[in-house]
């Protein structure tokens, strides 16, 4: 009794993040997150022992959901950029299979012109094959 609780000083913070920079907030005098944070450590420094354990582990796991949060957008830009690089060297793959049997088919089309010019007799196309 005659001490906020944990609950109480996460909605101040939420509220003076929300609130900064309004009309309201000048005008009340509104803290700042960081005031906010300098009084949790003040509060903190003047406890007793035993009230300071649960309330640096409290300040442990909220640093460590920011952290972890952090991370996860790390990985989740990372994913991205992996996913967008494997789609450009897909394409580029495509790309040349699509150019090579391009080239196939150009190939092709030279040796059947040759196998099927009238003008040219036996011995002649076969020694245009084999070359």
């Amino acid at each position: 009794m005659g001490r906020f609780t944990l609950k109480w000083r996460q909605a101040a913070t939420i509220a003076s993040d929300v609130m900064a920079d309004t009309l309201y907030a000048r005008y009340y005098d509104v803290p700042t997150a960081s005031g906010v944070a300098t009084a949790r450590r003040l509060n903190l420094a003047q406890s007793s022992p035993e009230c300071r354990s649960p309330a640096l582990l409290a300040f442990g796991a909220e640093r460590l959901v920011g952290v972890v949060d952090g991370l996860v957008d790390l990985f989740d830009k990372l994913l991205a950029d992996t996913n967008a690089k494997a789609r450009t060297r897909l394409a580029e793959y495509h790309q040349a299979v699509a150019t090579a049997a391009n080239d196939k088919v150009l190939l092709l089309a030279q040796i059947v012109r040759v196998l099927l010019d009238p003008d040219l007799d036996d011995d002649t196309r076969m020694a245009a094959t084999r070359r």
